[in-house]
């Protein structure tokens, strides 16, 4: 009735399904391990295109680096603008 509004669950009584299984850390995938780093900051990005090439770095790094570069010309474009 009224009393159990807003316990939430969905009745039942059951316990849910099971938890997924614990694997070994050898069957998750590599980026995993690294998920909790910061990114790397953009001049960091920019100097090692510049020394080694943009496709030295990784997909994720490549969206980094554009993005931060579509950051910087946007702020010059509105210095230049404020003038």
């Amino acid at each position: 009735g009224a009393a159990r509004r807003g316990r939430g669950g969905g009745g039942g009584g059951g316990a849910g399904p099971p938890p997924p299984p614990i694997l070994p850390d050898s069957e998750y995938p590599d980026w995993l391990w690294t998920i909790h780093q910061p990114n790397p900051p953009f001049e960091e990005l920019l100097e090692r295109a510049e020394r080694d090439g943009v496709d030295s770095l990784g997909y994720f790094e490549q969206r980094l680096l554009l993005r931060g570069y579509s950051k910087k010309r946007i702020k010059e474009h509105n210095a230049e603008r404020g003038k």
